[in-house]
C-alpha cells in the first residue's frame, strides 16, 4: 500500500520506476499532463507542475483552500474546483493565478470544458455551467443531492451523475434535462463516451452501456462489488475497474473481430484515486460480446520507492 503524498511514473512498456516526487499533503486529485509537465493538487490546497521527464518540480503555488478535484486545461491555463467553492485558474507556464470564480458550495467534482465553457458540480447539489472568458454563470441546476460525479460534454449535450442516484442528460446551453437515468444508489463514476453508447459504473454494482439519445440500457454487467471508478475507452475497447477487478469491454458489434490493441499507462499519487488504466495486448484478436468481462492483472509495481530519479 502506497502512502498518498508520492506523485511517481513508470514506464509504460515495462512498469520500472522512472521517478517519484514527495510532496508535503495528501492527495485525493488525480495527476494530468499538459505540454511535458504533469499537474497535481493537494489536499492541503497546494498545486504543483513537475517536469514529465525529470520529475523535477518546476512551480509550487499555495491556493489556500482544499483540492479534491482533477483539472480540466484550456488555453494554457489550469483550471481546478476547490473547496472553498471557487473555479480557480493558474498559468501553466507559471502557476501565476489567471481567474477565480465564486460558486456556492465545495466542487469535489472535478470540471470538464468544451466551447468555452467549464461544466461542474458541488456538493450542495448544484451543477454549474461558467463562461470562462466573461468569468459568468450561464445556468445550474439544482439536484436532489451532492454532486462527486464529473460531467462528459459532447455534441450539445452534458451527462452528469448525482449522489441520489440520477444520472443527467442536459442540453449543455441552456440546462434543460433532455432524460435522466435512476438507479436506487448514488452514482460517484463518471461517464464515457464511445460514439453514440454512454458508459458508466454504479454504486450498485453495475456497469452499464447506456444509448446516448435517449438513456436506455444497451447491455449492463454485474461486478457484484461497488464500481466508482470511471472508464476508460480506446475506439474498440473500455476499460473501467470495480474494487476487485478491471475488466475490458467491447464497443463493437460482437459479430466483428476485436483486435485487442491498447497501451498501458499508470500515474499513481499513493493509494488514492488517481491511476489512467489501460492494457498492451498486441498480434491477437477474437470475436467479444459486449456484455462479458474482460479480466486482467495489473503489472507489477516497485516494492520499493526511491527518493530520485531512476533508470528505466
Amino acid at each position: 500500500m502506497f502512502p498518498n503524498n508520492i506523485l511517481f511514473a513508470l514506464n509504460a512498456s515495462n512498469g520500472k520506476l522512472l521517478w517519484n516526487v514527495f510532496t508535503e499533503a495528501d492527495s485525493f486529485s488525480s495527476p494530468v499532463y499538459f505540454e511535458g509537465k504533469v499537474f497535481q493538487a493537494m489536499l492541503d490546497g497546494t498545486v504543483i507542475a513537475v517536469d514529465a521527464q525529470e520529475g523535477k518540480i518546476l512551480w509550487l503555488v499555495d491556493t489556500d483552500s482544499s483540492i479534491w478535484s482533477t483539472p480540466a486545461i484550456e488555453g494554457g491555463v489550469v483550471y481546478y474546483g476547490t473547496d472553498s467553492g471557487q473555479i480557480l485558474g493558474l498559468s501553466a507556464d507559471t502557476g501565476e493565478e489567471v481567474t477565480r470564480i465564486e460558486l456556492e458550495g465545495a466542487l469535489r467534482s472535478s470540471p470538464s470544458i468544451a466551447d468555452g465553457v467549464l461544466y461542474i458540480g458541488s456538493l450542495g447539489g448544484k451543477f454549474y455551467a461558467v463562461d470562462l472568458e466573461e468569468r459568468v454563470v450561464l445556468w445550474v441546476i439544482q439536484t436532489e443531492d451532492i454532486i462527486l460525479s464529473s460531467p462528459a460534454v459532447w455534441e450539445g449535450r452534458v451527462y452528469i451523475g448525482s449522489n441520489e442516484g440520477t444520472l443527467y442528460a442536459l442540453d449543455s446551453r441552456t440546462g434543460d434535462e433532455l432524460w435522466s437515468y435512476k438507479t436506487e444508489e448514488p452514482i460517484w463514476s463518471s461517464p464515457t463516451i464511445v460514439g453514440d453508447v454512454l458508459f458508466i459504473g454504479f454504486n450498485d454494482g453495475l456497469i452499464r452501456a447506456l444509448e446516448l439519445g435517449n438513456g436506455k440500457t444497451i447491455w449492463e454487467f454485474d461486478a457484484e462489488v461497488l464500481v466508482d471508478s470511471s472508464p476508460a475507452a480506446t475506439d474498440s475497447l473500455v476499460f473501467i475497474p470495480s474494487r476487485t477487478t478491471l475488466y475490458a469491454f467491447g464497443v463493437i458489434p460482437p459479430e466483428e473481430p476485436l483486435p485487442l490493441a491498447a497501451i498501458l499507462v499508470i500515474v499513481i499519487v499513493g493509494g488514492g484515486m488517481s491511476a489512467v488504466l489501460a492494457l498492451l495486448w498486441l498480434n491477437r484478436s477474437r470475436k467479444v460480446s459486449p456484455s462479458e468481462g474482460e479480466r486482467s492483472p495489473l503489472p507489477e509495481i516497485p516494492s520499493q520507492l526511491q527518493s530520485n530519479t531512476c533508470q528505466s
